[in-house]
């Protein structure tokens, strides 16, 4: 969601520990996702470094509605395990697709404002009753 403050260096975000994102990230390195995808990408990890230990994570952040993760590799991969960790990424992405990037609910990905996001139901209503009361300032002003 829009304001969602970026986790960066060692620190972690609500209860999970994401020390193990966060030591493959170079110091300016991001993570601006939810806690909803936090068990998504700690997943991803496990799956990625069985496949190439030293990868290195660039970026994690949501794009249009789903996690999108910045990878690099360090060292040569076959090609297919280039292919499985391709596909890696991408699966995580599609699962976050239905996932709510707040709280891991079965969700739909929804647009608040010019904004796409994937949102349980409950989520979804607090984003839009706060969507409400910042756009009626705006209206008043404007009427």
């Amino acid at each position: 969601m829009r304001g969602r403050a970026l986790v960066s260096g060692l620190r972690h975000s609500g209860n999970v520990d994401l020390s193990p994102i966060t030591a493959r990230m170079p110091s300016h390195g991001r993570i601006g996702i939810g806690p909803g995808w936090h068990g998504l990408l700690l997943a991803l990890d496990k799956e990625l470094a069985a496949l190439a230990p030293g990868y290195v994570i660039w970026q994690v952040k949501q794009d249009g509605g789903g996690m999108d993760v910045v990878a690099k590799l360090t060292e040569d991969l076959d090609e297919g395990s280039l292919a499985a960790f391709r596909t890696a990424i991408l699966r995580a992405r599609a699962d976050s697709l239905h996932a709510c990037e707040e709280c891991g609910a079965p969700a739909r990905t929804v647009l608040d404002g010019a904004w796409c996001t994937t949102l349980c139901r409950e989520h979804a209503a607090e984003a839009r009753a706060a969507t409400q009361l910042v756009a009626l300032p705006r209206q008043i002003v404007n009427g």
